[in-house]
């Protein structure tokens, strides 16, 4: 790949303008190069009467990075927008495959955009704003697809058209975008605690530039403190305060306060608060209309917590009445994993009640057959 320097002299060679040539000797800061050179190239493109009608292409090209030939159809209003890109190719060097720009030129655009309140606030929200209802609509049509929240993380094309509506929200609305991002992170803590990184990408910008609102700003540097601190099976304390300011001040969606109670309690767990996680799980198990996936990481929870009342330091089981109940809940919750029904056999038959483990005991090993090793546990 061209090196950026490289990239910025083909550019000023193309405009043909001896005094833009100078700032490459002259200038000491690369940054003011770029700087110079993106002025110049939106410049030419808006003198231009050639290249004027090129712009808005040109910057939906850049920003939206858009491939999708209904969506540049719809957006460019043109019945072939394979030819409308093969005629950019041809009359722009600057490109590098179709709907592709160098990514130092990108960049430059990116870079001006931010600094142009005028542009930013006139074409480029025109072209976020007609873009936006299509890629929520894909958005919208690949949440049906996949209801389960589990489901959608296992899938790519819901994973792109997330990404690509945060990019569209980060253009038209900031502090929409950022609402976005905190919603599918906290969902991502659960899933995919990884594809915060990439949903962090255009908000990144938004920060830097400081076009968030304060109130914004604030929830998204604390998310973003306690998601890069997450472990399922580490305790975290930015994590579990975050967890409690967020279910006491913001306000959330009923999903999203069930997977930050979840979090909470599995972090009380960690920090062996078995019975304030109790308190904290309990509820959640109450809900009837719980998703899946989140009945699934419930019951992981309550199951870890369940184990702290009824085993010894040898890690053998003795009975225990608040054990019984919990992994009562548990198989009610979730009734795919044989030792959450090994552990609730167990207690029935400590509890006396042999005849009623036995069921329980013979799930399990219909599940896992390494459970009937157990049954005598």
């Amino acid at each position: 790949m061209l090196s950026k320097q490289l990239v910025l002299i083909h550019f000023l060679k193309k405009f043909g303008d001896e005094q833009f040539h100078s700032l490459i000797e002259i200038s000491t800061s690369n940054e003011q190069v770029i700087k110079n050179v993106a002025e110049r190239f939106l410049f030419y493109c808006l003198q231009s009467e050639s290249s004027k009608a090129d712009l808005p292409k040109i910057y939906s090209i850049a920003l939206l990075k858009e491939n999708n030939p209904e969506i540049l159809k719809k957006l460019w209003q043109v019945s072939n927008p394979f030819a409308t890109l093969q005629t950019l190719q041809g009359k722009y060097s600057f490109f590098i495959g179709e709907a592709k720009l160098h990514d130092a030129v990108e960049e430059f655009i990116e870079e001006y955009v931010l600094s142009n309140k005028l542009i930013k606030e006139g074409i480029v929200k025109e072209i976020t704003a007609s873009a936006f209802p299509m890629y929520q609509s894909i958005y919208e049509k690949e949440c049906d697809k996949e209801p389960n929240l589990k489901d959608r993380f296992e899938e790519s094309r819901w994973k792109k058209s997330t990404g690509n509506l945060l990019n569209c929200l980060s253009w038209n609305n900031s502090d929409l975008a950022a609402e976005f991002f905190i919603k599918r992170g906290i969902e991502s803590l659960l899933f995919d605690a990884d594809f915060i990184k990439v949903l962090r990408r255009p908000i990144n910008k938004l920060v830097e530039n400081e076009l968030l609102s304060n109130k914004m700003r604030k929830q998204v540097a604390t998310f973003t403190k306690a998601s890069v601190s997450f472990r399922w099976y580490s305790f975290s304390e930015k994590l579990f305060s975050f967890c409690q300011t967020a279910l006491d001040d913001w306000q959330l969606e009923p999903i999203h306060k069930n997977i930050l109670q979840i979090i909470k309690g599995r972090m009380q767990y960690l920090n062996d608060d078995f019975d304030d996680a109790l308190k904290t799980l309990n509820p959640i198990s109450d809900i009837n209309e719980l998703q899946k996936s989140l009945k699934e990481k419930l019951a992981e929870a309550l199951d870890s917590v369940g184990q702290k009342f009824c085993l010894d330091k040898e890690n053998n089981f003795f009975y225990s009445g608040k054990a019984t109940k919990i992994f009562e809940t548990v198989i009610l919750l979730y009734n795919k994993k044989a030792s959450y029904f090994h552990h609730y056999a167990v207690m029935l038959r400590l509890s006396g009640k042999p005849k009623e483990s036995i069921e329980f005991y013979l799930r399990a090993t219909e599940l896992n057959p390494k459970e009937i090793g157990r049954a005598h546990v």
